[in-house]
Order: structure tokens, then C-alpha cells, then sequence
């Protein structure tokens, strides 16, 4: 029998990989689709030099969830989309995008 320590270790590194993996997910589908790219890549040139913002993260998860397919009404896949969207760090995904776009201008 484990101890609750160990388990409440277990759970977390769980909880951290799955969160890291909604995280990564998301950034390769915007990175890779041209018409997303462009529309994360010009929420963060609206930020210029400033640093990124929650209105920055707002921003992106918004274009993410706007194109993203729900059904009407309560249905399994709506609750999985917004169970894989609720694990998504979209800070980290805007500094991503942020960081590119002030790379980009300064060269």
C-alpha cells in the first residue's frame, strides 16, 4: 500500500505531464495551422515591447476556442474540449508567441 505522500507525489507529476501536454498540443495546432499562426502572432504584435499580459493569454485562448468545434448542448465531447482547454498554460503559449514576434521585428 502506497502512502499518501506518495501518492499525492504520483498525482501531481500526473497532473503537471498532462497539463504540459494540453500545453504543447495547443501551441503546435497554432503554430502549424498558417491562418491560426497569424492570428496569435497579431494578438502579440498588439503587445509590442511590453511584457506579455493576461489580456495577451485572454486573447489567444479566445482565437483557440472560436475555432474549435462544440456541439449544442451538454455532450461528452464539449466536456472533453473544455477539460483538455482548462489544462492548457495559455501564459506560456503567449510568452511562445510574444518572444517570437520581438524576435521577428528586432531582426
Amino acid at each position: 500500500m502506497r502512502s499518501s505522500v506518495s501518492s499525492g507525489i504520483h498525482y501531481n507529476l500526473i497532473s503537471k505531464e498532462i497539463h504540459m501536454d494540453m500545453t504543447r498540443t495547443v501551441n503546435l495546432w497554432l503554430a502549424n495551422d498558417r491562418h491560426l499562426y497569424f492570428a496569435t502572432r497579431d494578438a502579440a504584435r498588439e503587445f509590442g515591447y511590453s511584457s506579455v499580459s493576461p489580456e495577451l493569454e485572454d486573447m489567444i485562448r479566445e482565437i483557440v476556442e472560436q475555432n474549435m468545434t462544440f456541439q449544442d448542448g451538454g455532450t461528452l465531447q464539449n466536456d472533453l474540449l473544455t477539460s483538455a482547454l482548462a489544462e492548457v498554460n495559455w501564459r506560456e503559449i503567449a510568452m511562445d508567441f510574444w518572444t517570437d514576434y520581438r524576435d521577428e521585428d528586432a531582426a
